[in-house]
């Protein structure tokens, strides 16, 4: 019996959902059309089955991006995974959206042809991202943290190439970094199909969440805004 795995990836403005059947993406939608999720989000999961022949009770587990990124698109993607996995009673896989995002096909290339510090952004805001330290075998060198970005960053990692990317490193272009290293790949975008690594490996591990009590990696308490007083 074949396994399938719902992906959902809502953590920054990127709206995704894939449906893979053991190690083959079947079904990929992705938008990027700012905080879209609550509109799209449960249409692409509907339209993910209706695509690929696939009825819902055949799915085995979902997996969703687990942070950390928006609070609002955290929330959305969270519950939408926990109310299937409990109408199903289905497992809920957790992933790493940071260690997700080093799964892009141009990351992975890279790594291929030379030994680098892979260092994933979300943005969080001003000069500040969440990031972590990954060596090119994808092993935690420094675990996740909000970090304020300056010239001075980074300048202990100095015997390989550093590589930014993500939401969060297109915005340090004007960064004139000390460490020489470093290098900024822009336009890489979160995408569900790069949870398809870790989502099958902890299928594989039955490495699940408590679906009732998991919450989403935020790593900064919620802030509300207050509205802007109309003319």
């Amino acid at each position: 019996m074949s396994n399938y795995i719902l992906l959902i990836e809502s953590t920054t403005t990127v709206c995704s959902v894939a449906l893979v059947k053991e190690d083959e993406v079947i079904f990929e939608k992705s938008v990027n059309e700012g905080y879209s999720h609550s509109e799209n989000l449960a249409c692409f999961v509907q339209q993910a089955f209706s695509e690929s022949d696939i009825l819902v009770s055949d799915l085995s587990a979902v997996a969703v991006s687990q942070g950390p990124g928006s609070y609002t698109g955290l929330r959305i993607g969270t519950s939408l995974a926990k109310g299937i996995c409990t109408a199903l009673n289905i497992p809920l896989i957790a992933c790493d959206t940071l260690m997700s995002l080093t799964f892009h096909p141009i990351i992975s290339e890279m790594v291929k042809e030379t030994s680098a510090y892979l260092l994933p952004m979300i943005d969080a805001r001003r000069m500040e991202v969440y990031t972590a330290i990954f060596d090119e075998q994808r092993n935690i060198v420094s675990p996740v943290e909000p970090h304020v970005v300056t010239e001075e960053s980074f300048l202990h990692l100095k015997n390989k190439p550093v590589l930014l990317f993500g939401n969060g490193a297109n915005k340090l272009k004007s960064v004139e970094f000390h460490n020489s290293n470093i290098q900024i790949i822009e336009n890489i975008e979160l995408n569900a199909r790069f949870m398809l690594f870790e989502a099958t490996e902890k299928f594989k591990t039955k490495t699940f969440e408590d679906t009732a009590y998991f919450e989403p990696f935020y790593l900064k308490s919620f802030q509300a805004t207050k509205p802007k007083k109309r003319l």
